[in-house]
Parts: C-alpha cells; sequence; structure tokens
C-alpha cells in the first residue's frame, strides 16, 4: 500500500507562496519544487514505506483531480503541506480523503 503526499492545488491563478518568505511554489514565472514533501517522501522511502508524490499546485490541477488520485492509489496515509494563508484550502484534502475511507490517516 502507498502512502501519498500531496501539494494542494493553488488558492489563485498565481500559485501558492508557502515557504522561506517570498520562495514558495511560484516566483517570477517559475515553479518551485515543493521541497518539503520531496524530503518527507525520502525518509518515508528509506524507512520502507513507499510513497508518491504529486504536486497539485504547479501542474495547476483541482480538487476533483486530488480526490481521483486518492481513490486510484488507495493510500494508507496522505501527508499534505499547508501554511497560515492557505489553511482553508489545504485542509480540504483532509476532508476528501476522510469522506473516501475513514481508515485513512491524514497528516498535516
Amino acid at each position: 500500500m502507498n502512502n501519498i503526499l500531496i501539494e494542494p492545488p493553488a488558492v489563485s491563478k498565481f500559485g501558492n507562496q508557502r515557504i522561506m518568505g517570498s520562495f514558495g511554489a511560484n516566483k517570477a514565472d517559475f515553479a518551485w519544487p515543493p521541497f518539503d514533501i520531496m524530503m518527507i517522501s525520502g525518509c518515508l522511502e528509506h524507512h520502507g514505506f513507499p510513497a508518491s508524490i504529486y504536486d497539485f499546485c504547479n501542474t495547476r490541477m483541482t480538487f476533483e483531480d486530488v480526490r481521483k488520485t486518492i481513490i486510484a492509489e488507495k493510500p494508507k496515509m496522505v501527508v499534505f503541506s499547508t501554511s497560515s494563508t492557505t489553511i482553508y484550502s489545504d485542509l480540504k484534502i483532509a476532508d476528501i480523503a476522510k469522506k473516501i475511507s475513514k481508515d485513512i490517516l491524514t497528516v498535516a
């Protein structure tokens, strides 16, 4: 069973700026990868827990795409990025996962 790590969909057409001040998902038309969940994925893999990363922000995918991905992957755990400026939108990930299966562990 796989674990999935998610960079949530963007809250605006410009993307989300989450970490290190202005160093976030998007700046000056350049899309930065979600380094935080990349590092977490590496730790999970190192300790024998398979993990997949989905960057819904930079790929401009929607919450419906998140739902379809969780259904297809059937993960045991869903880890997702969050920040104070996007918290309400980000928490939709946990809501979607729990509606699919109450057994999915959600981690923000």
